[in-house]
């Protein structure tokens, strides 16, 4: 950037930003307490997601023009997903922007607020209104409540039906309960299905959810715990809600108190849903600085159903073909930009992509407290799928992503199935049950050149098995993974784990400590140089050498065997602790300086601090004079030549983002 001219360099950024001059931009503004039957000017503005969309296409204007949203603070509440289709996309030179206006605090929430509490016993109790779904989730003061659990003893698998039991399970409703079961040898799975009835010491689980547990590497076992039933309830901070009442009960903690908590359930499975096609995605959006809470997943096939949930891998459930429902869901996308979004308190996961993703960005946010996955991208399961189908180009950036899988525990921070050319770069992900970022499935597919690095990752694996701190399988031709810093498993197998014939990849100048080992390889004709690792170093497992037989359609050699040099300029290096790894790998690991939230940054539990960021000085007047930094007087510049009201914080994200 400190080459090319100031003007020059803006006005290629806002094309390649989808920021169109903001000059000739039309602006629409949206309030809580405005009127979507308004004109969506600053004094008259619209009430809704919906309504601004809606008003678009009354406008005739998408494409046409480009358009700023600006939604001004508040709570939104949906009561349905709002739904893009391609009619509601902008085009290169006309995006349209959703966005909250200036640094107001927007929420977009799919929850309902349940009042009317009245205290017996100690517990509070509420009716959960007619029309709204018996939840899976109770939020409280920005904090997820325990479905009420309980371990048991004496339990005994039987195939045909379910369980024997050496006591009868002394509940009412066993119809509402679900046995939560990670098996014994402690896998990547857990398994949930759903108790049919109870008659004496014999449990019948619910079909098809029982016979299709036993299935896969790992079937049902014995319960870890069972949740849901009233009798369960017995520590501070659960809750119940029983179907045939509607009535909700919650034992308070000593610190919360009925007249000023608030408690919300989740109604709905998305807030914003894209619908593209093959032939005609939605393209040349972009969303912006807006938090998003409160989702479910209750669908017909979601985990309550008669078919529960066992999943195969990273919270995907063979049976069924599903996995968690996204806040954010879409599928046949191109040049989407989701940017410093907040995603929390979600019943489901944060954003899941699916088919025909192209070209588009998730960078600059927070996606924490969610019972799914972080990000799901490309779950596409075929190996070979016309163009139209791949996924490809997506940039994932700069994104705090913690506490996940909280309720779905095989849920990765970051998933991409079969992709090629994504760009996965400094996200900090850490406190997480399972895996930080998971890339690829077994066999040769379009799988390839895809680029992992400068990710930080801290405490992973710690409640199931067989994962990473980064996780791949199957081949990917010219993929990369480098300059992560990954610290702290709690389980096995490796900080990086190429599992199930991964090939072709390079893993290089990674920090890699205190992980159950620092790389599990269970592939072939991979290349890992200049790494810093502490022992134990790398275990290479010859078992599923035979995935590296090429497929019958392709022409690729068997794998060879991996390098790990010792010696000479590419050697790998065994390092005592995090003090042996680079300083400056260490420190620019995880998001950016110039994104980092410090309350999120002291929840790491870093073995050794950072050093602190540092801001460039500037050197004369602003960043149009190549200092690298934005400040005040660049924007007062810009705005004499552009016209637009964005931020210095606005500014600084757009240049950091094409700068990379």
């Amino acid at each position: 950037m400190g080459k090319k001219s100031g003007l020059v360099m803006i006005a290629t950024l806002f094309v390649l930003f989808n920021m169109a001059n903001p000059a000739y931009a039309r602006d629409l503004y949206v309030s809580p307490i405005g009127n979507d039957s308004a004109s969506g000017t600053s004094s008259e503005p619209l009430k809704s997601l919906q309504g601004a969309r809606d008003k678009i296409r009354s406008l005739n204007i998408a494409g046409h023009e480009p358009i700023n949203i600006y939604f001004r603070s508040g709570t939104y509440a949906f009561s349905a997903p709002v739904t893009f289709e391609p009619q509601d996309s902008g085009t290169a030179t006309n995006p349209i922007t959703y966005q909250g206006y200036q640094e107001e605090k927007v929420l977009l929430s799919g929850g309902f607020k349940l009042e009317g509490w009245t205290v017996a016993n100690g517990h509070w109790q509420t009716t959960i209104p007619s029309g709204y779904p018996i939840p899976r989730q109770l939020f409280i003061n920005g904090a997820r409540a325990t479905r009420a659990k309980t371990t048991v003893t004496g339990w005994t698998k039987v195939l045909d039906y379910g369980y024997q039991t050496s006591s009868p399970l002394a509940v009412t409703h066993a119809e509402d309960i679900e046995v939560v079961s990670i098996p014994d040898d402690k896998s990547w799975h857990e398994e949930r299905c759903g108790i049919q009835s109870k008659q004496g010491n014999k449990i019948t689980m619910k079909q098809p959810c029982w016979n299709g547990a036993q299935t896969g590497h790992h079937p049902i076992g014995v319960p870890t715990w069972l949740e849901n039933a009233s009798e369960f309830l017995d520590q501070p901070g659960e809750w119940f809600a029983d179907p045939r009442s509607r009535k909700i009960t919650y034992i308070p903690r000593s610190s919360q108190s009925i007249t000023t908590s608030n408690l919300i359930i989740p109604t709905i499975e998305h807030l914003i849903v894209f619908e593209g096609t093959e032939s005609s995605p939605v393209q040349y959006l972009n969303f912006r600085n807006l938090t998003l809470q409160h989702t479910a997943w209750n669908d017909e096939n979601g985990p309550s159903s008669d078919k529960g949930f066992f999943q195969s891998m990273a919270n995907y459930s063979a049976f069924g073909a599903r996995s968690p429902s996204g806040a954010i869901e879409g599928e046949y996308i191109s040049h989407l930009s989701l940017t410093s979004l907040t995603i929390s308190h979600t019943g489901g996961s944060g954003i899941v992509y699916k088919n025909g993703t192209k070209d588009s960005i998730i960078s600059s946010s927070v996606i924490r407290d969610l019972s799914g996955m972080g990000i799901e991208i490309g779950r596409q399961m075929a190996k070979t799928v016309s163009t139209s189908k791949q996924t490809t180009n997506v940039s994932i950036n700069n994104n705090y992503i913690t506490q996940i899988g909280q309720e779905f525990r095989g849920a990765p921070g970051i998933y991409v199935g079969y992709t090629k050319n994504m760009n996965i770069k400094h996200n900090t992900i850490f406190d997480i049950p399972y895996t930080g970022i998971g890339i690829g499935h077994r066999g040769f597919s379009f799988a390839s050149n895809n680029h992992i690095s400068n990710n930080l990752i801290v405490d992973h694996m710690q409640v199931l098995f067989d994962g990473g701190g980064i996780y791949n399988q199957g081949p990917q031709p010219g993929t990369i993974i480098e300059k992560n810093v990954i610290l702290k498993s709690t389980h096995y197998m490796g900080g990086i784990y190429l599992d199930e014939g991964s090939q072709y990849i390079t893993v290089r100048n990674n920090g890699l400590v205190d992980n159950h080992r620092s790389v599990f390889d269970n592939g072939g004709s991979n290349n890992f140089i200049n790494n810093y690792w502490k022992d134990p170093q790398v275990f290479n497992n010859s078992y599923f050498q035979n995935l590296c037989t090429p497929d019958a359609t392709t022409t690729q050699a068997a794998c060879g065997p991996d390098t790990y040099p010792t010696t000479g300029a590419n050697a790998n290096h065994v390092i005592n602790g995090v003090n042996g790894i680079p300083a400056t790998l260490y420190n620019n690991a995880g998001v950016s300086c110039q994104f980092r939230n410090t309350n999120l940054e002291n929840l790491l539990k870093l073995p050794i601090s950072r050093s602190a960021c540092t801001t460039p000085t500037p050197t004369s007047q602003g960043d149009l004079n190549r200092d690298n930094l934005v400040d005040q007087k660049d924007v007062t510049l810009l705005k004499s030549k552009f016209g637009n009201p964005y931020t210095i914080f606005d500014y600084n994200k757009i240049i950091t983002n094409w700068g990379k």
